[in-house]
Formats: C-alpha cells, structure tokens, sequence
C-alpha cells in the first residue's frame, strides 16, 4: 500500500513502529465510509428529498445518525492516522504527493462540481448565491469535501513535529476538551459559519488522528481484548454516556468520553465482522477516497431529479410512500448505492480512463506518452520499434547457423559419448544382477 521504500537521509528521524494492516483495520475503516454515506443519505432525505414526510422509519435513521456523530469522523480519522504513521518520517519528496497532493487536487475539483450540484439541487430557481457560498465555503477548508483538507493539515503537523508526538497528543486533547467553548467563541466574534465549522471540526478530530499515529499500538491492544464483552462494555458506555446527555450529545463537554467508548464499540464490532467480511471489508477499504468524493455527487443528482417531476409526484402523501414501501427503504438503499455505484465507476471507469479525477495529474508521465509515438518517425526513418525487430531476426539467423554449425562438429563425440555411456550402465546393472540375491 506504500509502495517502494525510498532510502533515508542519515539524519532523518527514525521511523515509527507499524505493525501491518489486519483485517479488523479494513473493516473498520470501511464501516467508517459507510457510517459517512448514511449520515448524509440520512439527512438528504429527511431535510430535502421528503421533508414534508412523518414516518417512524425516517426518524429512527436520523436518530441513527445523529447518535452516531461522536463516533464516525472520529474513528475515521483515528484510521487514517494509524495509515500515516509509517509516512511521518520519510523523505518530503517521497509524500508530498500522495499525502498532499493527491488529497488537495481532488478537494478542489470536486468542491467546484458538488457547489454547482449544491445550488441546483437545493435552490433550482436561483442557484448562483448558493453556489457561490459553497465554494466559499470550500476555500475556507470546509465544504462537503472537507476531511481531505483537515487530513492534510494534521498530517503536516505532525509531520514536522514528529519527535514530539506525545506533546501533540496532549495538545490536540487540549483543543478537543475546549473545543465547545472555542466554537461558541468564534461564533460570538462574527466568525462566517463556514469559518466556525471548519474551526470546530478540525478541533474536534485532530486528536484523534494524532492518538493514530503516535499511539496506535494502544488502539491494536484494544483490538485484541476479548471481543464480545468489549463490544458491550463499549456500547454501554457510549448508551449511558448518551441517555444522560441527551440531544447535545453532539456539541456536549462528554463528546470525548461518547467518542472514546464508540471507537472501543467499534474496534470490537470490527474484530467479529472481520471473521465473515474480510475480503469485502479490503474492498471498501482500499478504495474509500472515490466513496468520498462520488457519493455526495450521486445524492445532489437525486435531489435535483427529483425537482424535474411534476409537483404531486414531487410531494407524494405519506400513505403513498408507506404502502410503496419507500420511506422504509429509501435511507439504506440510497445508502447501499452511494457506496457501490462509487466503486463500480471507479473499478470501470475512473481508474483507466480519468484517474485525474481522483489524483494530482502527473505531468512527466504524459510528456513521456506524447514524446514516445514520436520517436524515429519525423525523419522518414523507420522506427525504432522496426529497427529492433530487423535486428533481432538478423541476430537469430546467425545464431541459428552457428549453433547448426557446432551441432555437426559435435555430432561424432556426442555419439561416441553416449555409446560409452549405454556400455557403462550395461556392464553396471550385469554387475548388480549378479550380487543381489533372486527372491
């Protein structure tokens, strides 16, 4: 997954500890996608797709969602940090790419399409302003897209401060612990709120990728305890913890402790799938970038369809979609194809045929493709391609008649060898008749 080990200076810093991927690390990191999908198809469809809509199915998935929002970045960026561990200390040049540029080029990109999806999906009448205050919201860090750039940003942190790693921790628990009293401040100063969001998420997730990547064997020891009863101390804890609380789980001073006890939950819950999804878990996991950036793209495209229908198919009754079925499965399966249809694109589509899609384009690699069909044929000469052929075929014509050539000079000794040879195994195996008792 890290590709080839680049040498390292003499006077880097030495490599952290990393104990490899295992198979809970996949499905954690793929239950982590999938808890992002279904917040947003959550909150699509209950906010935008059917807001006019009352039904107990609608409510127990936003109340899923909500519930879970202590924990799903959380333990995103808790992964993702465990993954960069290893990238800390090498060399600039052999991470800059993967670890900056190939998650800040797609940010960009994709904020521009999903603002312009955002305005028409959400205000179809007079998109612009909309539009317009995405992407300023994009600028500012945040967005839909915005855990690409926090993940850069703590990763560069951390980069630079990586032989104070236990400091880094204790800080960003610092700013995880204030983090209510620094939002509401920042509300309080006229902060934009796409500014005040930006400034709340990245307090309320870098310690999380921190304790990652320089605590990451306490995470692997959590991940060896007994599964079933750290599953359920987990989630009683995070149940008690969230009772007490209430609706401002959320935005509570107890998020730490709901956040702590759901990624024990979840570590646990990842060790027991890992038994029956392992294979299907590394599928997800390895391709979770193009679930990312796909599936809010696929969500607005459902939104802005269903502005196209005429008004009474628009705003259907509750008893129309309940006897339909829909609103009972709207959320999971809008869910289940904002992960799938992602990667089926990726796997068909985007991997060949638009990878600067999802990558920092490389420039040297088509120079070299546009530079390649051009060789030895502006001159009139044949090409070098012909070239090789003609003299391969020369090459094996002279061999053919040496090697004939040896092959006759030989031909006597080898016969006189082999008939020495048959003699000797004869006179061998009389020999052996005659000392080996007959049964």
């Amino acid at each position: 997954m890290y590709g080839t080990m680049v040498p390292m200076p003499t006077n880097a810093a030495p490599a952290l500890p990393f104990l490899g991927r295992t198979p809970w690390f996949d499905v954690a990191k793929a239950l982590a996608i999938v808890l992002v999908v279904l917040h947003h198809a959550s909150v699509a469809v209950s906010t935008y797709l059917l807001p006019t809509v009352t039904h107990p199915a609608l409510t127990v998935w936003s109340t899923v969602s909500e519930t879970l929002v202590p924990v799903r970045m959380p333990l995103f960026f808790l992964v993702s940090g465990m993954l960069a561990a290893r990238a800390l200390a090498r060399p600039w040049a052999a991470v800059w790419r993967r670890r900056v540029g190939d998650l800040l080029w797609p940010f960009a990109l994709w904020s521009v399409v999903l603002a312009v999806l955002v305005g028409l999906a959400r205000d179809p009448g007079s998109p612009g302003d909309l539009v317009l205050r995405t992407l300023g919201g994009a600028a500012r860090f945040g967005g839909g897209y915005w855990y690409l750039p926090a993940l850069v940003g703590f990763f560069l942190l951390a980069r630079a401060l990586r032989e104070h790693g236990p400091t880094l921790v204790a800080v960003s628990l610092v700013a995880l612990l204030l983090a209510p009293a620094t939002t509401a401040w920042a509300v309080a100063e006229g902060w934009e709120p796409s500014s005040v969001a930006s400034l709340s998420r990245w307090s309320l997730n870098a310690f999380w990728f921190m304790v990652g990547c320089f605590a990451g064997g306490a995470v692997r020891r959590v991940a060896t305890l007994p599964r079933v009863p750290t599953l359920v101390a987990g989630t009683a804890a995070f149940a008690l913890v969230s009772s007490w609380v209430g609706t401002d789980a959320a935005t509570s001073a107890w998020r730490p402790v709901l956040s702590a006890a759901g990624i024990v939950a979840a570590v646990a819950l990842s060790g027991l799938l890992s038994d029956r999804f392992a294979d299907l878990a590394r599928s997800v996991a390895s391709r979770t970038l193009p679930v990312y950036l796909i599936h809010p793209v696929l969500i607005h495209l459902v939104l802005w369809a269903a502005h196209a229908l005429p008004d009474g198919a628009r705003t259907p009754s509750t008893e129309t979609l309940t006897g339909l079925g829909v609103v009972v499965l709207v959320v999971p399966v809008l869910t289940v194809v904002g992960v799938a249809l992602p990667l089926v694109l990726h796997d068909r589509a985007l991997r060949t045929r638009a990878p600067w899609l999802l990558a920092l384009p490389s420039l040297r690699a088509r120079n070299t493709r546009a530079a390649r069909p051009a060789s030895g044929r502006t001159t009139g000469q044949p090409s070098s391609r012909a070239t090789i052929r003609s003299a391969t075929s020369a090459s094996v014509v002279n061999d053919s008649s040496a090697l004939a050539t040896s092959a006759a000079a030989l031909a006597p000794r080898t016969a006189a060898t082999s008939s020495d040879r048959s003699d000797a195994t004869h006179a061998a195996t009389e020999k052996s008749s005659l000392t080996t008792p007959s049964r």
